[in-house]
């Protein structure tokens, strides 16, 4: 697949290297795709891929004074669309993906989620449809020809599905407690009954944690 994308982007004008250059000119774009050997499973390979993928962001940080890069950042099985099961390797890899994002926007991070099972022609149509587009959304999973995005979108209750039980003995544990969405649960927690709360953060707390 790699040489097919190639040659469609040489078709376009682009300039390809197989391989990031030793001096620290600038880059348009790096395609960076990660996935593990057929029949790999289990934590040496999740460790492996996330190794390589972090030793590339960071060389990826260090060159960034050197003009922006647009960085695609492929993965295969690293998100769950619909019922499918998540590939772990992956799904590490698209973590450190969405750090990197996080701690260096000044590269221009896509992530793309490819399903483990993509035939060539739908991947190279999503990375091709990913590399030309102009819009910034920076979380994308491709499958069968369809893109999907992360969205938040407000919960819907199950008909007939109880509430939990909050018990007056039992003590719940808040991570992020600290912060206004911690203290809302447990605003709720109390409202319910529960009297035993027990709030944690990084942070001090601020003056409405007081």
């Amino acid at each position: 697949m790699e040489e097919t994308l190639a040659d469609a982007l040489t078709a376009r004008g682009a300039e390809i290297l197989r391989a990031l250059p030793p001096d620290n000119g600038p880059l348009a774009g790096v395609v960076a795709s990660f996935q593990a050997a057929a029949g790999s499973v289990g934590m040496a390979v999740a460790e492996t891929l996330t190794v390589q993928a972090l030793e590339l962001a960071q060389h990826l940080v260090r060159r960034a004074s050197r003009g922006r890069t647009r960085v695609l950042w492929v993965t295969r099985g690293a998100q769950a669309v619909a019922d499918e099961m998540v590939e772990p390797a992956a799904n590490a890899v698209w973590g450190l993906g969405r750090v990197a994002r996080s701690e260096h926007p000044e590269l221009g991070w896509t992530l793309l989620d490819l399903a483990a099972d993509a035939a060539v022609d739908e991947a190279l149509a999503a990375l091709l449809a990913a590399i030309v587009s102009s819009d910034t959304e920076p979380e994308q999973a491709w499958r069968h020809n369809q893109r999907f995005v992360p969205r938040l979108v407000p919960a819907v209750s199950s008909p007939g599905k109880a509430m939990p039980v909050i018990g007056i003995r039992a003590t719940y544990l808040i991570t992020g407690g600290l912060g206004s969405l911690g203290l809302q649960v447990a605003g709720w927690l109390a409202a319910r009954g529960a009297r035993h709360l027990m709030l944690i953060g990084r942070r001090e707390p601020g003056a409405e944690a007081r």
